[in-house]
């Protein structure tokens, strides 16, 4: 998994090697400059889904299930929330906003700003039940997507509206 930088000037990805005696990666995140091909290391171990904000401004990674924000100016971290999917994150349209599945059912919207955590949709628990996964903010901001009981479903972020789109 990689991305590039809104300035072009470097893509940041995820690198890694076996650990022979636990037969697990230890995935890293590494960022290389472009023009300098200088390779630099952000974070480790077990690193996933590197994702630049709209603006370009931070960073977001999920690390051991923790989501990660990174200001890109000043390198600060912020631990945004836990158990969260390494997989199903995703930016809103600007740098305050992130949408994440967490704990495996609750499809959330965090508000960097008021450090708030919103959860737009909570799937019953059960066996027999699939997951939300496949989540995907709206161009204009309005509404988030996601995959759950073989449908796409979108929420209204305003109302909170939750409708039941395709098969």
């Amino acid at each position: 998994t990689m991305t590039w930088s809104l300035d072009q000037a470097r893509i940041v990805f995820i690198s890694g090697d076996v650990v022979p005696t636990r037969a697990e990666r230890l995935w890293a995140l590494d960022s290389i400059n472009l023009s300098s091909g200088k390779v630099s290391q952000i974070a480790q171990p077990r690193v996933k889904s590197p994702k630049f904000s709209p603006d370009g401004k931070h960073l977001g990674y999920v690390q051991d299930e923790e989501l990660v924000v990174e200001q890109i100016k000043t390198g600060q971290r912020q631990q945004i929330q836990s158990n969260v999917s390494e997989y199903y994150w995703c930016w809103g349209t600007d740098d305050s906003t992130v949408f994440y599945i967490r704990n495996d059912f609750n499809v959330c919207q965090y508000d960097l700003k008021s450090q708030s955590e919103r959860v737009l949709f909570a799937a019953p628990p059960g066996d027999d039940l699939p997951l939300p996964e496949d989540l995907v903010g709206s161009p204009d901001g309005s509404q988030v997507g996601y995959h759950f009981d073989g449908w796409f479903h979108t929420i209204e972020l305003e109302s909170g509206e939750n409708v039941r789109r395709f098969k």
